[in-house]
Parts: C-alpha cells; structure tokens; sequence
C-alpha cells in the first residue's frame, strides 16, 4: 500500500484530500507532538489547495483523527486551526474522531479535507 504525506482527489466540483504530519522530506517537524504535527499538517492541506487554486475558505469539511485522544486535545486542534482554515465567514463541518493508530506509529493525527473548488463553485 502506498503512503503519502498529502494528496488529492477531485470529484466534480470538490476536491477530496487528507494530510499527516510530515513535511517535505518526511521527518516530523517540532518535537513530533500534536500541535507540531497538526501545524504541519495545515501548511500540507494549503499546499494541496494553492495547487488546486483553492483557499481555506472554500474548505467546507474537516475530519480530524487523533491516536488515543484527551479531552483537551480539541482545545490545541482548535488554535491550530483558527490561524489556519477558520475565519468568521467560513467554518466547516468538522468531526474529531479518537483512534487507536494510524499508518505510522510516530503519527498521532490525520486530517481529511473536503473543498469545495472556486472555479466550478457559484
């Protein structure tokens, strides 16, 4: 099975992606915790959507999946992504899922990504 740090999938008007928290050369970044690895994983989705000509605020669903999630773990997601994909005029849906691993066992988060593309949108 093949393993990547970002990628997309388009479907009409929407683009499908996900990301973890590695960066371009495949090393976590930070000290490897959940913050470090949700930052990574934000500038990894907004790469993904300036290659599609797309911005944060035509995401429209985040789905977080976090290996043995803590209650205050939502509070870290949340000032993450309030400097990267939330403003007052566009808030997707989101779901934050706890889980028990993912791929790899120095991951704790995955983030899945679903925009809706500017140029096909009205």
């Amino acid at each position: 099975m093949g393993f990547a740090k970002a990628m997309a999938v388009t479907a009409g008007p929407l683009l499908f992606t996900a990301a973890v928290g590695y960066d371009k050369n495949w090393k976590l970044t930070g000290d490897g915790g959940l913050e470090a690895q949700i930052k990574q994983c934000a500038r990894n989705l907004k790469a993904v959507l300036k290659s599609a000509k797309a911005a944060p605020c035509d995401v429209i669903q985040l789905k977080f999946y976090v290996v043995n999630l803590k209650p205050d773990d939502r509070f870290v997601i949340k000032k993450v992504m309030e400097r990267h994909f939330y403003d007052a005029k566009a808030r997707p849906t989101t779901a934050l899922l706890g889980i028990a691993a993912l791929a790899r066992p120095d991951l704790r988060i995955e983030i899945e990504m679903v925009a809706a593309l500017p140029e096909v949108r009205h």
